[in-house]
């Protein structure tokens, strides 16, 4: 990918290409499939919260049950990894702690809080008539998504087939970043850095992307509208800042 640097101006009577009526399709395909991919997540995906999220969710009265898996037994001793997973509105939630009966543990593995108690006593506790289902392992237990560590958007899970999808688009719409006609508004670097799935390549397929009949250009012109490299990449340092403080 070339920089924003080294993209020569293009005087605008060089431009005479169109892009051809097709990439219509290829356009509002791309828009069908990231519409697709973010009601996949919000569906079947589950974002990582706290023990305190839960308990307020669960207090507020927006919970109507909760999927508590591992732990410990009722006369065992030991510590071991439970999760807890509910649907708050439209999101579904999850948080994983450590359920420990050894007197003085106190200690966190890794984001894992140490907690005295199973998930689902807590639970029945705050509100004894949602209900606690002991299930198997969660769908959604497979790839987390999301433009960077610490930002709540890297704990969203997803199922592993939602997850390639998602990481299929994106290399996608890399190529065609890459390869394909220098963006409508803004720089190649400058949606490279905003390309977070599933909404930042929506985004590009709606805003970004040139329209059939517009002009073939390969490069940018000399001025270029709208978002360079340089400034989505201090965009991206805001958010995934802001975002990972928000967790703390």
């Amino acid at each position: 990918m070339a920089s924003d640097a080294s993209e020569a101006a293009v005087p605008a009577a060089a431009a005479t290409a169109v892009l051809p009526r097709r990439w219509v399709v290829v356009r509002w395909a791309l828009v069908a499939l990231w519409v697709v991919a973010a009601v996949a997540v919000l569906a079947v995906g589950a974002q990582r919260s706290s023990v305190e999220d839960l308990e307020r969710a669960v207090a507020a009265g927006r919970v109507d049950a909760v999927q508590v898996r591992g732990g410990l037994g009722d006369a065992e001793a030991g510590s071991a990894t439970q999760e807890a997973v509910w649907r708050d509105g439209l999101l579904r939630r999850y948080t994983e702690v450590v359920v420990s009966r050894d007197d003085g543990i106190t200690w966190v593995d890794g984001d894992r809080p140490v907690v005295d108690d199973d998930l689902g006593t807590l639970v029945r506790q705050l509100a004894p008539e949602v209900e606690v289902v002991r299930a198997g392992p969660d769908p959604s237990s497979g790839d987390a998504v999301g433009p960077g560590t610490g930002s709540p958007l890297t704990t969203y899970r997803v199922p592993s087939p939602v997850g390639w999808l998602l990481g299929l688009g994106w290399l996608l719409h890399v190529a065609l970043l890459v390869e394909g006609p220098a963006p409508r508004t803004g720089t190649r670097w400058g949606w490279f850095w905003v390309l977070f799935p599933p909404l930042g390549p929506l985004v590009h397929a709606l805003v970004g992307m040139r329209r059939a009949g517009d002009a073939d250009v390969r490069r940018r012109p000399a001025l270029p509208r709208g978002l360079t490299g340089g400034w989505a990449f201090l965009l991206n340092l805001v958010v995934t800042s802001a975002a990972g403080l928000s967790q703390l």
